[in-house]
């Protein structure tokens, strides 16, 4: 609307990126972490146990993570 050569292209950047990332989750490419591991995280937030809970944490999103940077270095 601004004609803004900068705002447009960093639009149609973040655009193209969020898409991409909104593929790989519908597509079912990204893993969903189990009843397991979301109970692990719990379990260890009831025992107050900060080092199980950052362990359980670390655990549940590693999976995920990795499968993410596979898909943004493609």
């Amino acid at each position: 609307a601004s004609g803004n050569r900068a705002m447009m292209e960093l639009y149609d950047f973040f655009t193209a990126a969020i898409t991409e990332t909104i593929h790989a989750t519908i597509d079912g490419d990204l893993p969903e972490p189990d009843h397991q591991a979301h109970a692990a995280i719990v379990d260890a937030i009831a025992a107050s146990d900060p080092e199980r809970a950052v362990a359980a944490v670390r655990a549940f999103m590693a999976p995920v993570l990795t499968q993410l940077e596979r898909l943004l270095s493609q």
